[in-house]
């Protein structure tokens, strides 16, 4: 007998014992707009006949309204447990981490109770710093900033971007995300036109007038405010202005008077408003003006009030933005926000079920989006579970748990914020 030969037959054997009984990890990040229904479709994965969910955590005090959480369990034909992890924080990131490898910050595992679920979880529990799975996606990959093929400048140097994989080998479609613009409660108007739009966002600020149409009001401004460049979110409503998808905009960003971000409904009168400041975005240099909030529930919070709020700015008429309605709807229905009709189209507060209103599945009202579902090269090609993990989830959103099904829309369209075909 070949005892060195019986060894490592040995070693081999153990060592592919442990291979197949590894853990499988699921890593996906992107649209903080999905965010709702990519969770609630990962617990109904693990909910299914076969499966089970042995425990989960989240940073905010419910798994609702989270962009960040691991959860924990085990999927019928996969050895090992399963953890799939989240970190939802902008389409654009998404796109931009997936299709280059990019690290991103995801919960640790440790943070994981023995059984059940653990809220508010820190942020600084952060800690497994590994390149996406996925990415869930606002937009197109063509339409975006990191698109097949694009160059960009991060942190000085040149970065080339590969072409992602529809989870269905194709778009990856999986369903379809409205938006809606609105404004300070106060707002003496209820509609913006693509038009006055346009003009918002070239200058930041423009006349109550372009809104009222009286002379009178010339003097009192309307202020624009915003995502940053990390969002599809952003992407889509300045297309549905007739913007550029990736070009700059001017943007203020609601502070204290000591300039601080504000990301929560403000108390008072001493808040003003300043131009957003510069800075870096995941290594992409981003101008005055230009920049924006990484949340659009945060930007939703901090118009959630009265104009008069930014006393600390002269002149304030109103201030716009734009979100989910997921994001915003909350807020719409305690009359912090105002909801804006677009060109005259309202999409109104459903409560967020929008699968039967028809205004947005008929075609009217066109502020919304299809949501992709991005795989990267080594997770489209893997065979050890977790494209296997990944294709449940999507089918699981796509079937049912998408906030509004592809099945819901009678109309579709080709490129974000494109012709819509009826």
């Amino acid at each position: 007998m070949n005892i060195k030969n019986t060894l490592l037959a040995g070693v081999a054997a153990i060592g592919m014992a442990q291979m197949a009984s590894a853990d499988v990890y699921y890593r996906v990040t992107g649209s903080s707009a999905f965010a709702d229904a990519s969770h609630t479709a990962i617990l109904n994965v693990f909910a299914a006949s076969g499966n089970s969910l042995t425990s989960y955590a989240y940073e905010t005090s419910a798994l609702t309204g989270s962009k960040v959480a691991i959860f924990k369990g085990t999927i019928n034909g996969i050895t090992g447990n399963v953890i799939v992890k989240t970190k939802f924080n902008g389409s654009e990131l998404g796109i931009q981490a997936t299709a280059h490898g990019d690290n991103i910050t995801f919960l640790n595992d440790s943070v994981l109770p023995a059984s059940g679920s653990t809220a508010s979880v820190a942020s600084s529990n952060e800690t497994d710093v590994t390149a996406p799975s996925a990415c869930h996606s606002d937009t197109w990959q063509s339409a975006s900033r990191f698109a097949a093929g694009a160059t960009v400048t991060v942190n000085g140097s040149p970065v080339t971007y590969t072409a992602l994989t529809g989870f269905d080998g194709a778009s990856g479609t999986v369903g379809v995300v409205p938006f809606k613009f609105f404004a300070t409660s106060d707002a003496p108007f209820s509609n913006l036109t693509t038009a006055q739009g346009s003009a918002l966002w070239g200058a930041g600020k423009i006349g109550l007038d372009a809104f009222t149409g009286l002379s009178a009001d010339a003097s009192k401004y309307v202020f624009a405010t915003g995502r940053d460049i990390d969002s599809g979110t952003r992407l889509n409503a300045m297309l549905a202005i007739g913007l550029s998808a990736n070009g700059a905009i001017k943007q203020y960003q609601p502070s204290t008077s000591a300039n601080v971000q504000l990301t929560a409904t403000p108390s008072g009168t001493a808040n003003k408003l300043i131009p957003f400041p510069s800075g870096t975005i995941n290594g992409v240099s981003v101008a005055l003006y230009n920049n924006g909030y990484n949340s659009g529930g945060n930007m939703s919070k901090a118009i959630g009030c009265a104009a008069t709020a930014f006393g600390g700015t002269t002149g304030v008429a109103a201030v716009i933005g734009y979100a989910s309605a997921a994001d915003c709807d909350s807020r719409i229905a305690a009359n912090q926000n105002k909801e804006l009709s677009l060109n005259g189209i309202s999409l109104g507060n459903a409560g967020g079920n929008y699968k039967t209103v028809t205004a947005l599945t008929g075609g009217l009202y066109t502020f919304w989006c299809y949501e992709h579902i991005y795989y990267s090269a080594a997770t489209a090609a893997d065979t050890t579970g977790i494209k296997t993990v990944a294709d449940l989830i999507a089918n699981q959103i796509k079937n049912t748990d998408a906030t509004i099904l592809l099945s819901n829309m009678t109309v579709s369209r080709l490129a974000d914020q494109g012709t819509i075909a009826y």
